[in-house]
């Protein structure tokens, strides 16, 4: 990691949230490339740090000889005409707009923690290459090589920018473009954001006043400056009292090599996501909680336990800052969801229970993890997650010499890890599981899961509990017609019927697969039945 030179008391600036004053040169000497010679660059501003921002540099300082699994690239087939150094402004116009995307994480000399650095002038690191002139076949298995390096060579993130670009000339009507970028500049949000501002720019001939006025990321930090953590921290205290212990599915030994993940995709079906609307929609309880509660059982499950804890993904973004929809940068945290087994009490109430929890912690999930842990104690530790996406998607424009397929078209994704790391988690995990829901009439279970030692492999995911099997499907529709009412914790109607099929379909046991251990609880994390 490049370090900038100890002198920083050009001017100061008191970062309230994280405790701190920093004094950063506005002018200094850093590395700007691993072997390069020192180069002289402007620093703009300096910046406190996200709570998953903290999560993510607590991980990579933790073992900086393993790879990054938060290195992430999008690929996109690009139609002819284009014209590159249009294309290349507009890329340039980017970072040259949003200051997030010119940002270097390193740790003054002095400070207690790290800051992120914003730099002025950031150059976009472009490259070019033409294989138009082989094979087909040679030119494809060229350009999977080229975007095999670009994810294998990573970041240093203490060098910005951490974004850059490859386009790759294919033939004479085809392009490919390589977007290999670090996710802690970024998150899911952001990226159709990005990529509809850069195809509008290329539209306008590389012309960025075409864009309404930037909304800074640091806004939100300052936003972020104005919550009360004290608050947040008793918040959290109080909703995972009680709980002594992480929540483990699969413990493995410290020092574990983090790997990339793999991804197991199951469509739920028109049918099952039908049904969960409807019953969410009849008990006033939204579609995320009923996953919520599914997954708590299946957690309950596995573990043998009646107190559950699982990490879920928050957009983070919050409602009463202006322009934070159209915001780029890094705004997800990955938070505990508790979910109580009583045998006594009906799904429905379990469920009422997650939702009613949730929205209590609704003003504070702004904290980080660290602090949450720090706050309620190792009950705090997972090792899955549950994502739920909801967010609507806007129609594709038509591809013209002007839109080539910049935005919302592209040929794949790739992503070297889609594991949300955090420090709750003891060193050198990952998560074992993340069921990720995008929106959608038809809900589709994207299954990421960690396929290091020891790890099952994809037809083992494929029967481990997270998957809703045939007979759960047809549970949730069945219970989705009988309406609500009162439920057991398997009932055969209602709420129940849904939670309870999809977790006897996730297990496979037909019924009786609850927490507390009773009968036979199917399939484990690994792929070997065994019994509670």
């Amino acid at each position: 990691m490049a370090r900038a030179v100890p002198r920083m008391a050009i001017w100061t600036r008191s970062l309230k949230a994280n405790g701190l004053i920093y004094r950063p040169l506005r002018v200094c000497r850093i590395n700007w490339a691993r072997g390069s010679a020192m180069t002289r660059i402007r620093i703009e501003d300096v910046w406190p740090l996200s709570p998953l921002q903290e999560g993510l540099l607590f991980h990579a300082g933790h073992d900086e000889r393993a790879r990054d699994v938060y290195v992430e690239q999008r690929v996109l087939d690009l139609a002819a005409p284009l014209e590159p150094d249009v294309l290349r402004a507009s890329w340039q116009a980017m970072l040259d707009r949003h200051a997030s995307l010119r940002a270097g994480f390193r740790q003054p000399a002095g400070a207690p923690r790290l800051v992120q650095v914003i730099v002025a002038g950031a150059v976009l690191p472009w490259r070019e290459i033409d294989l138009s002139g082989r094979p087909t076949a040679d030119a494809r298995a060229e350009a999977e090589r080229l975007a095999e390096d670009e994810r294998e060579r990573g970041f240093d993130v203490a060098t910005p920018p951490l974004l850059r670009l490859v386009l790759i000339r294919m033939s004479g009507t085809r392009y490919r473009l390589l977007v290999t970028m670090h996710h802690i500049v970024l998150d899911g949000w952001s990226l159709p954001i990005l990529f509809r501002e850069v195809s509008q720019v290329y539209a306008a001939g590389g012309d960025a006043s075409v864009l309404p006025p930037v909304a800074p990321y640091r806004d939100y930090l300052a936003w972020l400056e104005r919550q009360d953590r004290d608050a947040a921290r008793a918040a959290w205290a109080g909703a995972l009292a009680g709980v002594a212990e992480p929540t483990l599915v699969a413990p493995v030994a410290p020092g574990t090599e983090s790997v990339p993940p793999r991804h197991v995709v199951e469509a739920l079906g028109a049918e099952t996501a039908g049904a969960l609307r409807e019953v969410a929609r009849l008990h006033g309880l939204t579609p995320n909680t009923l996953v919520q509660g599914a997954w708590g059982l299946a957690i309950g499950a596995l573990t043998g336990r009646r107190d559950v804890v699982f990490g879920a993904t928050v957009s983070g973004r919050p409602a009463d800052l202006p322009g934070v929809e159209r915001m780029l940068g890094l705004f997800i945290n990955t938070l505990p969801v508790r979910v109580t087994l009583d045998p006594a009490r009906t799904v429905l109430d379990v469920l009422t229970e997650v939702q009613a929890r949730q929205i209590g912690l609704m003003d504070h999930q702004h904290l980080g993890l660290s602090d949450i842990r720090r706050a309620a104690g190792p009950g705090a530790t997972f090792d899955t997650i549950l994502v739920y996406e909801n967010s609507c998607a806007k129609p594709k424009p038509p591809r013209t010499p002007r839109n080539p397929g910049l935005e919302g078209r592209r040929r794949r994704q790739r992503r070297r890890g889609a594991l949300p790391a955090h420090p709750g988690r003891p060193p050198g995990r990952r998560h074992v599981a993340a069921p990720r829901l995008p929106p959608g009439p038809v809900r589709r279970v994207r299954r990421p899961h960690d396929p290091g030692p020891a790890r099952p492999g994809a037809a083992a995911v494929r029967r481990r509990p997270g998957r809703p099997g045939r007979r759960g499907r047809g549970a949730v529709a069945r219970g989705a017609a009988a309406g609500g009412g009162g439920v057991e914790r398997h009932g055969s109607s209602g709420a129940g019927r849904v939670v309870g099929g999809v977790v006897r379909g996730v297990c496979g046991a037909g019924a009786g697969c609850g927490g507390g251990g009773r009968g036979r609880c199917g399939v484990d994390v690994w792929g070997v039945e065994r019994s509670r």
